[in-house]
């Protein structure tokens, strides 16, 4: 994590806000616990998907799928089973993981794209539906009732709303700092003696780098047209934001979208770095010169941190 992450962490704000975590829930009626619990569980949601969203450029609408094989399976474990809460979800987990893997094969083994990629997860969740609800051993249309809540920690009860909100914080405070900002594991420089290496038969590129706003160093090279590259629908969203401030700043400079082909679509630095670092191999991924320099950073490298790996 950057030296700047720590030093938000620190401010004088989240302090408070740990102050009043610890303080106010005790104070706060049941209803308004219960909302800022339901606050925590979609944080720390929205925080697991951007592992798909942000880090992957997926979107993913096999929600239900995943959240009713943790709620759903690890309940049914324990009252058909009589198998620990904790196990329980542990076995959640693995399945929930196994049933991912087989929807991104699905997609990425036959390049399907990311259109199917949404598709295939919508099909996914609407399966999971239907099995749930025929299926008596996870409740069927009428669901499960658990047990009395009893503060049994072991059996993953946590006595009542104030031990649900501390779990749910420290799930969320977890999920947060898991997706803390993605760190280069290359320098600024070498990321520009690279793109230079690449592209030096191309007469007509030029590689440099600036600080500033991008329509700023475009004004000052007289240039009128802004090429982006898209990856996927999440690259959209975030790029037309981008695209329309950069008009409000510099109407006469326009924005040009170019999207990747399938064959290149899925393609990140995080997905690069972690397929090396685990000896997949790099065949149409990076240029050769590109795999050399990532062959000799994270073979000399001591240890990388988590967030360099990103």
């Amino acid at each position: 994590m950057r030296p700047e992450f720590y030093k938000t962490l620190l401010s004088p704000f989240w302090l408070i806000v740990l102050l009043l975590a610890v303080v106010l829930p005790p104070l706060l009626p049941s209803y308004y616990l219960h909302i800022v619990i339901l606050t925590l569980v979609y944080v720390a949601l929205a925080s697991a998907w951007n592992i798909v969203g942000g880090m992957a450029g997926q979107i993913s609408l096999a929600h239900s799928l995943f959240i009713g094989v943790g709620a759903m399976l690890s309940a049914a474990l324990l009252l058909k089973l009589g198998v620990n809460m904790w196990l329980g979800l542990v076995i959640s987990a693995v399945i929930s993981g196994a049933l991912g893997a087989i929807i991104a094969w699905i997609d990425f083994r036959f390049q399907l794209g990311h259109l199917s990629f949404v598709l295939i997860t919508l099909a996914f969740g609407e399966m999971g539906a239907v099995v749930v609800e025929g299926w008596d051993f996870l409740g069927g249309a009428s669901g499960l009732l658990l047990p009395r809540d009893t503060g049994n920690f072991l059996q993953f009860q946590c006595g009542g709303g104030i031990g649900a909100f501390w779990v749910m914080l420290v799930l969320a405070v977890v999920s947060i700092l898991i997706n803390d900002e993605k760190e280069p594991l290359f320098s600024v420089e070498e990321r520009v003696e690279m793109a230079r290496e690449v592209l030096r038969g191309y007469q007509n590129v030029e590689v440099e780098y600036f600080e500033g706003l991008l329509v700023d160093y475009a004004a000052a090279r007289g240039a009128t047209v802004l090429l982006r590259g898209i990856r996927a629908i999440s690259d959209y969203e975030k790029e037309l934001q981008m695209a329309l401030m950069n008009r409000r700043l510099r109407p006469e400079i326009e924005t040009l979208f170019l999207m990747s082909s399938e064959a290149h679509s899925f393609i990140s630095s995080h997905i690069v770095k972690e397929v090396f670092r685990l000896g997949g191999k790099m065949t149409g991924l990076v240029p050769p010169s590109v795999e050399a320099r990532l062959r000799k950073r994270l073979n000399t490298a001591a240890a990388l941190s988590p967030a360099q790996l990103k």
